[in-house]
């Protein structure tokens, strides 16, 4: 789902014995955020979450025993070279004394406990290595999961199937429109109301018509819905609340996402997270849209 292009608009239509200057606003069209899918995705993510730090935590208790069991071996592997070099210092005794019977019995245990120390050493290389792959599976998890959470908080502004689209117009057409709304203000009172009373029919499809030619030439897909929205507007002032009721389901559906994105994020996270502060840009800049919006619509109220 996405908010498509915010268009910035301006048509000139000419009539017999009138001219009539649309003044340029802003288009934003939005589509509605499914919030209970946007919800069970969260709740999903979150289960998943916890899933994962149980596991991890019964990974690491499997760590932390390797470990204590590669210390014990350490440990049995010194006292197993101290009575190796006993013995083999009790053999040179008994040969020097005459007892080669005693020398070679003290060999025959030293051979023994050889063995056993070269079987130690390979247990305590064994555990090290198994704690070495432990410990890189539980890093692997852990950026799996970031890596998940980050993908389904992503809300990117050229995504299609994004909850939340938004596209600026161009330093062109933001001049273009700038120049517009000049030339509507420096309009003389002549023609302003007849301006605000062209609301015959015939001026009714003149302004669909060139609506649907600018659509057209700009290469927007010229669907009923669009037509159907616009046609029903009767004046600027109408459009001006047409265009803010769209941006208050805007502001309520980008409201609605922080909200539950919050619920996946540790305190100490939601300033510093990226996705977060996309939705606090998009959501400034929408409620910056309809405090211009409101003044724009007092400006002709009051006119």
């Amino acid at each position: 789902m996405m908010f498509p292009n915010a268009m910035m608009l301006t048509t000139t239509t000419t009539t017999t014995g009138a001219t009539v200057v649309h003044r340029s606003s802003t288009l934003c069209f939005a589509s509605r955020v499914d919030a209970n899918d946007l919800r069970h995705q969260l709740q999903q993510i979150h289960f998943e979450a916890l899933s994962t730090r149980a596991k991890d935590v019964i990974v690491v208790k499997e760590v932390m025993n390797l470990v204590i069991s590669a210390n014990k071996a350490r440990q049995r592997l010194l006292r197993l070279s101290e009575t190796a070099e006993k013995l083999k210092q009790r053999a040179a005794v008994s040969v020097q004394a005459g007892k080669e019977n005693e020398a070679r019995d003290l060999l025959f245990q030293k051979k023994k406990i050889m063995q056993a120390l070269d079987n130690t050493k390979s247990r305590i290389e064994l555990l090290d290595e198994l704690s070495a792959k432990l410990i890189e599976a539980i890093s692997l998890k852990e950026r799996q999961l970031v890596s998940t959470v980050s993908s389904d908080l992503e809300i990117e502004k050229e995504d299609g199937e994004s909850p939340v689209r938004v596209m600026t117009p161009s330093s062109e057409n933001l001049g273009i429109n700038e120049n517009s709304e000049k030339d509507f203000l420096n309009t003389n009172n002549d023609q302003e109301p007849q301006e605000r009373t062209d609301e015959s029919p015939t001026g009714r499809e003149t302004l669909t018509d060139d609506i649907e030619e600018f659509l057209q030439s700009h290469g927007i897909d010229n669907n009923d819905d669009l037509i159907s929205s616009l046609t029903g507007l009767t004046s600027f002032v109408d459009f001006l609340d047409r265009v803010d009721e769209h941006l208050n389901k805007v502001e309520a559906e980008v409201f609605t996402v922080m909200k539950f994105s919050n619920l996946i994020l540790e305190s100490e996270e939601r300033p510093t997270n990226p996705k977060v502060q996309q939705l606090m840009e998009i959501l400034d800049a929408v409620r910056h849209i309809r405090r211009r919006i409101a003044v724009m619509m007092q400006t002709e109220a009051e006119r």
